[in-house]
């Protein structure tokens, strides 16, 4: 999500939210071994303002906390925003907290709490705190990779519905972004199946559901009871606006909501409100010969806002 010579996303408006969605998917739904950059377990959020500036200019640019932002002006150019805080116990961070000095890389930074870091006395403080909030989310996002192996080991990620559009934003150098719902699964490759990871009875299917880039709405869910197939699901919506997503059943195709577990069953959020949620039947075999049982589905989803 970030390293030593770029900012960190606590710096950001909801930026500590939108890292957790980022490191959600990536620890979650790609295979791999997670990497963690020192201190995002402790929500570090401070700039080193003096590595802002081109070598032309030596002066230290450490702003009085009442600063307005300063525009970039050549050949004084701002693009450098890096996290680079110490973890022990350093006043002078804190008197360094307040950036101002904009930037000409990132279009339209939304700063948030880098605006005012020298007014928070915690940023002197060392920064090995176990029970901070981002530490324990952490711990529990690495407890399910312990205890689901398509979470661990999984090999396979696979589309199961996109209800997307494609929108170009300014400052993206015409890349565009993908706007809307997005379900896909993560399970273990065939050759994997018969691994003994994949033949335990936590190698149930897991729904994952992101709600939104924020992460107290994101859900990754599992059955109550225990069924077969290793699979773990996900998905997610990050449109700015409210939305409820209604979909008609039936059919194999993308136009519905459909999970990788035969239905009835209820699936269970494995993060924080850990709600619960039941699947109907659809009109599409799971077993793909016309028979039942039939894979469960959602009639309609209902997102929040994505900011």
């Amino acid at each position: 999500m970030t390293n030593h010579d770029i900012f960190r996303w606590p710096a950001l408006v909801n930026g500590t939210q939108r890292q957790a969605f980022g490191q959600c998917v990536t620890f979650l739904m790609i295979p791999g071994v997670p990497l963690v950059y020192y201190g995002e377990e402790q929500s570090m959020y401070i700039f080193d303002n003096t590595a802002a500036v081109s070598h032309s200019r030596t002066a230290s640019l450490t702003c009085p906390r009442d600063a307005t932002l300063l525009s970039p002006s050549p050949p004084f150019h701002q693009n450098y925003l890096f996290g680079r805080q110490a973890m022990t116990a350093t006043p002078a961070w804190q008197r360094h907290g307040c950036y101002k000095l904009g930037s000409t890389q990132y279009h339209n930074f939304e700063y948030g709490r880098a605006l005012f870091g020298c007014d928070d006395f915690s940023q002197q403080l060392d920064h090995f705190d176990p029970t901070a909030d981002y530490f324990r989310f952490l711990h529990r996002v690495f407890n399910l990779r312990d205890t689901y192996p398509s979470l661990m080991d999984g090999f396979q990620l696979s589309n199961q519905s996109i209800h997307t559009y494609l929108v170009q934003f300014p400052g993206s150098n015409n890349t565009q972004t993908e706007i809307g719902l997005r379900s896909m699964s993560r399970e273990p490759a065939p050759r994997q199946l018969n691994e003994p990871e994949f033949l335990t009875d936590m190698s149930t299917p897991v729904w994952c559901v992101a709600l939104s880039l924020l992460p107290a709405r994101a859900r990754w869910l599992t059955p109550f009871c225990r069924s077969s197939g290793p699979d773990d699901r996900f998905l997610w919506h990050n449109e700015n606006q409210t939305r409820k997503y209604e979909f008609d059943c039936g059919g194999e195709n993308d136009q519905w909501i459909r999970s990788p577990y035969p239905a009835p069953v209820t699936v269970k959020n494995l993060f924080y409100p850990y709600d619960s949620v039941p699947l109907e039947a659809s009109t599409w075999s799971f077993n793909q010969n016309g028979e039942a049982p039939y894979r469960g589905w959602c009639d309609a989803v209902l997102f929040s806002p994505s900011h």
